[in-house]
Formats: C-alpha cells, structure tokens, sequence
C-alpha cells in the first residue's frame, strides 16, 4: 500500500472521531476509542470470510461437550485468533435500540478468542461502551468503520470490471498466519510388538472410558496418529537439526494438529485429549517414544 493511500486511511478514521465523538469525548481522548475500533475492524475482516465454518464447528465441539475448544476454533478460522459469538459487526448495524445493541456489541467482543481479550483489556475499551451507549453514538461508530469506501480488511476490493477499487491494508509484517498444516512423509514400519504395548497400555489405562468403539480408537491410537506425528515435516526437521528437547516441543505441536484434523471423525478422543489432563499426557508420551527416530551421529 502507497504512503497516500495510508495516509488517506488514516485521515479518514480520524475524521470519524471529529464526526461522531466531537460532542462526547475531548480531542485527546478520541484514541481511547479509536484506536481499539481499528484494532476491531481489522480483526473482523480478516475473520469474516471464515465465520460460519468458526460457527459450525463451536456448534459441534458444544454438542461434544469439549470445554477446550481454542485449538480447534483458530484451526477453523484459519488465524492465530477467532471470533465464535453469533455476530459480525455487519450484523449490528440494525439494532435500532441501543440497549439491544450494547447487550450485543458486548457479546460479539465476549467471542473473541483470548489472545484478542488480552489487547482489548489492554485498551480498557469495555470501560468506553456505557458511554458510547448513553450517547447514543455507538451505532454510528460502527457504521462509520463499516464504509464502503474505505477497506480495512486484508483483500483488496475489485470493482465489476476486476480492477482494484480499494487496496488492501497491507499489514504483512504484523500479520499472524494460518496455523500451520501437517506436512508429507513417511515413518518407519512400526514393530507389532510396539503395537501391541500401545494397545494394552491403553486399554488398562484408559479402557474403563465409555469409548463409543474402543477397538476403533486403540487403532487409530496404535497406528493412524504416530503415523501422521511421524510425517509431520516439523517434527522431522527438529528431529534431524535439533536436541531431543526440542524435537519434543515439535513433536507436541505435531501431535495436537494431527488430533485437529482428527476432530470430525473422533470427537470424543478430541474430547479426552483436550479435557482429561492424564490421557493427554499418557497419549504425547506415548506417540513420542515411538515416533523419536533422530538420525545415528
């Protein structure tokens, strides 16, 4: 993005503060308002084109009864970070009374994910809202950063001939990616006595669980998950460049990405990874002793 077109952006939000804040806040407080407002724009463009997968998959870690859902909501909105409250704020501009549109406004920010309540802690923005509300200016806050000239998402907007219309705001140096996909490769053929461990350590541990098909799990245990762990091209490089320490660090990461793609095939073995603390534990040690493969020096 040009200096120009940032520099307009910027005046532009600015004149925002001169338009609905003037007769509420004094100039030098403007950004106790502003600021977070851009912060949460941006984050629920980036967030948008993934709404309703983020929607769907809480809808069925809620059925699931699984409490620890953070992992699999940033998975599914393709971000370090997600929004899994109903509302965009597109959805808000109609509230025509302002106490719905508090309760609302309120519950959309109560969805953000941790990370996010951190920076809006940070800002103290909840403590602006009563005033936004008795104002009766909160409304048209929202609709004012909700603009169509102005783009503060991170595609560019195209006009019907598929020019660029409105740049995108180029932010790649802050900009925190997708979580990471597994990648390709092999593991060595497991040896069947090590199966056979897995199998009955698993099942005098961890066998007096309600398995909906006990048998199945233990497989998918025993085989399907030390086999993506182990093709895992993190893991493997850490194996290879690095110290058992490490490699273990890459190991975990690997482990609960694997039980992500999992998820929708094996929601209760999601659930006790993510839920039960001594399954997990048993479950990464386990997957580790027999997937640590580095190199012969």
């Amino acid at each position: 993005m040009s200096d120009n077109n940032l520099n307009w952006i910027a005046n532009f939000i600015w004149g925002i503060a001169d338009d609905v804040l003037r007769d509420v806040y004094v100039r030098g407080k403007y950004r106790d308002v502003i600021l977070p407002m851009v912060v949460i724009r941006r984050l629920d463009a980036v967030l948008e084109p993934a709404k309703q997968a983020v929607l769907d998959m809480k809808k069925m870690l809620d059925a699931a009864d699984i409490t620890n859902q953070d992992a699999a909501l940033r998975k599914e909105s393709g971000q370090a970070f997600y929004n899994a409250s109903p509302f965009t704020l597109r959805d808000l501009r109609a509230r025509a009374r302002s106490q719905q549109l508090r309760a609302d406004f309120e519950a959309y920010l109560d969805g953000f994910s941790p990370n996010v309540q951190e920076i809006l802690e940070k800002f103290k923005f909840r403590n602006q809202i009563p005033t936004l509300v008795d104002a009766d200016i909160l409304g048209s806050l929202i609709e004012k950063f909700l603009d169509r000239s102005i783009n503060l998402g991170p595609q560019p907007v195209l006009g019907t001939d598929g020019s660029e219309r409105l740049p995108a705001l180029d932010n790649q140096d802050a900009e925190i990616g997708p979580v990471p996909t597994t990648g390709g490769g092999r593991m060595p053929e497991p040896e069947m006595d090590r199966l056979s461990n897995i199998l009955r350590s698993f099942n005098d541990q961890f066998g007096n669980i309600a398995w909906n098909d006990g048998d199945k799990i233990g497989k998918v245990i025993a085989e399907e998950i030390p086999a993506k762990v182990a093709a895992d091209r993190a893991y493997q490089n850490a194996m290879k460049n690095s110290d058992r320490q490490n490699a273990r660090i890459e190991h975990d990461r690997a482990l609960q990405r694997v039980l992500l793609e999992l998820l929708s095939d094996h929601t209760e073995l999601f659930k006790q990874f993510s839920d039960n603390a001594p399954f997990k534990k048993w479950l990464a040690d386990t997957v580790f002793s027999v997937t640590y493969n580095p190199p012969a020096v």
